[in-house]
């Protein structure tokens, strides 16, 4: 209710002025007039009146908050000033320029969004009684009445004539303006007239009046207390001890505080208390460009309160709410890019979520210059979500955004740019002079280019070698390239360089001459060779008897050049090369075999000799696993001998004079081979 209290030519009464919207039966009422002790001047318009039959359903809001339904009434006009028993219903604005009178009891309720204006008030008098009533809860929507008895002399606005006492007048909804004539009340007795019966009974939390500015009798209605801010008042209490309140404001008790904090570029309105499971709604205004992007209500427990059309249902203890007007903006992007790889989803999102917003994303056309509705997956949602290909490198969006209050703004664009990413990098190379190193490169994005670097241990520079402006660089392998490092710089169509890893090129050791095997005589030196390419070769040699590898210490061990002098021992052994180059890297020569030739020392020595005795030939040799077999020759042909001694280095014969000029010779026979010896020639005398 609103209430503003005057007195015309006499003393202010004191009054205050409030606004409420509830969801129970709501009234706003600015009353002005009145003596001390008189009743108040009111504004109600007074309305003629058409009768009419059964019409249409009309809904209105009672005393108690329940909405109800009426089909018998009269629709007010502005023709007719006496209103009897019954309904009326103010359905459209409607201007009565006399005063109107009341007789029995009236029920008059004020369609949404229409004005009733009564030029001279209306007349309430004795035991006459006038209800009214609206048909929301809405301050902004709901009906209204302005009474106006200025011009009527001593009238109250609403309740007595000139000089008469004021009847019955209960206001469950509307917002109501009362001003009363000279010494009238707003609200009550006309001037020095008895104020009647004025019954306090709404349940507007924030509404109030100071009940010493009424005339007549002030009570409670039943079942509802108020207050003055310290003490509590029913229907038990006295029309005296209301009266003697004078300027205290008095307002339904129990009403919570609704505390309302809001940024800039808008604002929130909501009543300043609310009972306990009223509906509160709340009106919300932006400047231009801006949306509501965030409305929180919370309890004095901190606990959320949902917000559903611009409505909320009152907790039992007090609220805030915090509201928060804004640009719209798109969420991680960094200087207005959102950087994605080709084959991802890059996703944009506006910075305001939750129930009442519309979202419409746009990407721009370069080709018309103009920005048109994206069909993105998301594109009505707060993310659009958006296939990476290069041909979306440097696509612009942005969003508009319509709050649930019908502000709409865009957000700023976002840029998309498509990152570059290396699908391959560049392997390390280790292989042989004069071959071609090859370092590849693959990568994805936009507009790439390449240029490949080298660093041979002083930083890195622009190489010239070919392919170097490809994802391929060749390069001619030679000695002092050995570990030099490669990378390639790679540009995309936003200028955004890209750098793959580094690889190595390693020069590898390269035996251009294996060492081979050999067999030597006993005591003859044996040399082993290797040759090869590579960058700081280091050699050892290694033998292998049969019992693994191990390393040498013979003559030229760690050179390209192993020198070994044959003995029979080494016979079979094995000898390898181990090569290391700058880079660490061994590489291990095939292995070549010694072998200990048989070799005849001392040749068997012709014999003279007489018939009977015993002639003896011999025969010394060196090698590995010796045999002999010894043969003569009788004059035709060479035969195994089976004389005593045959297979061993000593031949004995027993001489006779049919072995004259007969010869012998040995076979000897080794691992390595066979050797015959000379002829030696037994003589018989």
């Amino acid at each position: 209710m609103r209430f503003l209290h005057k007195r015309k030519g006499g003393n202010n009464m004191k009054g205050k002025l409030f606004k409420r919207t509830l969801a129970a039966a709501t009234s706003v009422l600015m009353l002005t007039g009145g003596v001390s002790g008189l009743p108040f001047a009111g504004i109600f318009e007074h309305a003629a009146i058409t009768a009419s039959a059964v019409q249409d359903t009309i809904t209105y809001i009672d005393a108690n908050g329940t909405s109800q339904t009426c089909q018998t009434y009269t629709t007010v006009a502005n023709s007719t000033t006496a209103w009897s028993d019954g309904w009326y219903v103010v359905s459209s604005s409607t201007d009565i320029a006399d005063r109107i009178s009341v007789s029995g009891t009236v029920n008059l309720i004020l369609c949404d969004g229409v004005q009733l204006t009564c030029g001279k008030g209306i007349t309430v008098e004795g035991e006459n009684s006038l209800n009214i009533f609206a048909q929301s809860t809405n301050e902004d929507t709901m009906g209204k009445l302005i009474a106006n008895a200025e011009s009527a002399s001593y009238c109250a606005g609403i309740g007595g004539g000139d000089y008469g006492s004021g009847g019955e007048i209960t206001i469950s909804g509307g917002t109501v303006t009362a001003t009363g004539g000279n010494y009238g009340a707003g609200i009550g007795g006309g001037s020095s007239g008895a104020g009647g019966t004025i019954e306090l009974g709404w349940t507007n939390a924030t509404d109030s009046i100071h009940a010493s500015s009424y005339g007549g009798t002030v009570i409670i209605a039943a079942g509802k207390v108020f207050t003055d801010g310290k003490l509590t008042f029913d229907s038990s209490t006295s029309s005296e001890t209301l009266s003697a309140l004078s300027d205290a404001a008095l307002t339904p008790a129990g009403a919570q505080s609704v505390t309302v904090t809001a940024s800039a570029h808008g604002t929130v309105t909501a009543p300043a208390k609310a009972f306990a499971d009223e509906t509160v709604t709340l009106t919300v205004t932006h400047e231009a460009g801006y949306v509501l992007k965030s409305l929180t209500v919370k309890d004095a427990d901190d606990n959320v309160i949902a917000v559903e059309n611009n409505q909320f249902t009152m907790p039992s203890n007090d609220v805030t709410i915090t509201a928060e007007f804004g640009n719209i903006n798109i969420i991680a992007a960094e200087n207005g890019t959102i950087t994605a790889k080709i084959g991802e989803t890059a996703q944009f999102t506006v910075d305001v979520t939750g129930s009442g917003y519309t979202y419409q994303w746009q990407c721009y056309n370069a080709t018309t210059k103009k920005w048109v509705k994206s069909g993105m997956a998301g594109n009505t949602t707060a993310t659009l979500s958006v296939d990476v290909t290069a041909s979306r490198n440097g696509q612009k969006y942005r969003c508009f955004v319509t709050d649930a209050y019908g502000a709409s703004a865009y957000s700023n664009a976002a840029t998309l740019k498509v990152k570059t990413t290396i699908t391959t990098q560049p392997n390390g190379i280790n292989t042989e002079i004069g071959t071609a190193a090859k370092f590849t490169v693959t990568a994805t994005g936009a507009g790439l280019t390449y240029q490949w670097q080298y660093n041979k241990g002083d930083g890195w520079k622009t190489s010239n070698a070919t392919g170097s402006k490809t994802n391929t660089l060749t390069i001619n392998t030679a000695a002092a390239y050995n570990g030099y490092k490669y990378r390639c710089v790679i540009t995309d169509a936003n200028g955004v360089k890209t750098y793959s890893s580094v690889a190595t090129l390693k020069v590898k050791t390269a035996i251009t001459g294996q060492p081979a095997s050999l067999t030597k005589p006993i005591g003859e030196a044996a040399q082993f060779t290797v040759t090869a390419t590579g960058v700081g070769l280091t050699y050892q040699w290694q033998y292998n008897k049969g019992d693994g590898w191990k390393t040498s210490n013979a003559s030229g061990s760690t050179t390209a050049t192993l020198t070994i002098n044959t003995a029979a021992g080494y016979n079979g052994y094995n000898y390898r090369c181990v090569i290391t180059n700058a880079n660490g890297a061994k590489t291990y020569s095939s292995a070549a075999t010694l072998k200990v030739k048989t070799t005849i020392t001392t040749q068997p020595n012709g014999i003279n000799t007489a018939i009977g005795t015993t002639a003896k030939f011999t025969v010394a040799a060196t090698g590995a696993g010796l045999t002999y077999q010894w043969q003569y020759n009788s004059g035709s042909e060479w035969k195994n001998s089976g004389a005593a001694g045959a297979a061993t280095d000593t031949l004995t014969i027993n001489a006779k004079a049919t072995y004259n000029g007969w010869q012998y010779r040995c076979i000897v026979t080794g691992e390595n081979g066979s050797v015959t010896s000379s002829a030696a020639t037994l003589t018989v005398s």
